[in-house]
């Protein structure tokens, strides 16, 4: 049902989370538009068909989460890249999620002691609970900085089909297009010189009309 939901975009590779009916879909960056359907029908009628909730990734933004989250898990204790990898590709994304999990379960995916699976799930515990207390901590970020995330739809005069050229070239925040290089954005297809400068100076006009 999804392939022919998000046809004629070609899947690179399915994740399934059967326990929580999610699935992220993979796709080259040049099929993201693709797959997502003018508006989001196609995400839409893929979910309509299967009751799950489904999210289309393009392979760069994937790499680049994986990379991340990857990261993460090797801060936690026996956890080297082989194991990290190993729990990104068995579906965990975030160390929330192994905070969660039963300790003899981890002990069962990983293959290893349950005492080691109790130690990383209470070191991912205590880092939660730490970042917890940063975030308390930290100062409110600025509406300037709150709106440098920002969707591209948000800054005036981008409308829908710009919004997905972009998205689909891994442009999908305000911030993303400021640090976009001019000559690479103009080669996008239907951008061209003229509208890439205009597309940045819209993009600074927007944060700044958002500076407090």
């Amino acid at each position: 049902y999804v392939c022919n939901a998000l046809a004629p975009a070609k899947i690179s590779r399915v994740y399934i989370d059967e326990e929580n009916r999610h699935m992220e879909v993979v796709v080259a960056d040049d099929q993201l538009s693709l797959a997502i359907g003018k508006k989001g029908q196609n995400v839409r009628l893929a979910s309509k068909l299967t009751g799950w909730k489904i999210d289309i990734k393009s392979e760069s933004k994937m790499e680049k989460m994986s990379v991340e989250i990857i990261e993460q898990f090797k801060s936690l204790p026996y956890m080297g890249e082989v194991s990290s990898r190993l729990l990104y590709n068995e579906g965990f994304r975030s160390l929330q999620e192994i905070a969660e999990i039963d300790p003899e379960e981890l002990a069962k995916i990983l293959e290893i002691e349950k005492e080691k699976a109790q130690e990383i799930v209470e070191r991912a515990i205590e880092i939660i609970q730490e970042k917890g207390e940063e975030r308390i901590e930290t100062e409110t970020p600025s509406s300037k900085e709150e709106a440098s995330l920002d969707s591209v739809n948000q800054i005036p005069g981008v409308g829908e089909k710009t919004a997905e050229i972009l998205k689909s070239h891994g442009l999908s925040t305000v911030q993303d297009l400021l640090n976009s290089d001019k000559e690479k954005l103009s080669e996008l297809p239907g951008i061209g010189t003229k509208k890439a400068e205009k597309l940045i100076q819209s993009a600074k006009a927007y944060l700044e009309g958002r500076e407090t």
